[in-house]
């Protein structure tokens, strides 16, 4: 014999809807520990320069996802009470590079590296390069995405607006 637990709303012991029902599958999550926001993803639609051994700051100009307005055109500020564990990601595509050049992608917290991903360049070609980490992050944390490259002149970053060629962006975990 089983047993059936009928609701249309599931509240917690104070009284605070956590989710619903419309009875006819539909679930509707109300608490916002159930979503993984704040998310955002940046992307550049236009083109940047990035000079030889230079870390440089990435600018975009439009935003895809913004949860909790949290962004503008180089920066995600983690809002007030939304501390917690991010996935964050970024990627960079520059248009050429040369022989045994490396472009390297950095996403920085507070002002300083968190993470880094690097790729070596064995030809003449466009070259990419994506990174994704885990960080604990608190309220007013920052976070960027820097880029460096060293092929002996100045570079330029891609950006487009129906393919995702430069990028940045991160949500919350739930349950970490």
């Amino acid at each position: 014999m089983s047993s059936i637990i009928k609701v249309n709303t599931y509240q917690d012991a104070n009284g605070n809807a956590l989710f619903s029902s419309d009875g006819s599958g539909n679930v509707t999550l109300s608490s916002a520990d159930f979503k993984s926001t704040p998310a955002f993803l940046l992307n550049k639609t236009d083109t940047q320069s990035i000079s030889t051994n230079t870390t440089t700051k990435v600018t975009f100009n439009s935003e895809v996802i913004d949860t909790d307005s949290a962004c503008d055109t180089t920066t995600f500020t983690v809002p007030s009470g939304k501390g917690g564990k991010y996935v964050l990601y970024a990627g960079v595509q520059y248009s050429v590079t040369s022989d045994g050049s490396y472009v390297i992608v950095y996403i920085y917290v507070n002002g300083a590296s968190y993470g880094k991903s690097i790729n070596y360049s064995p030809n003449t070609a466009d070259l990419s390069e994506n990174l994704t980490i885990v960080a604990d992050l608190s309220a007013g944390d920052t976070v960027e995405l820097y880029t460096r490259q060293n092929t002996g002149s100045s570079q330029t970053i891609k950006g487009a607006s129906d393919e995702k060629t430069t990028y940045l962006g991160g949500y919350k975990l739930i349950g970490a």
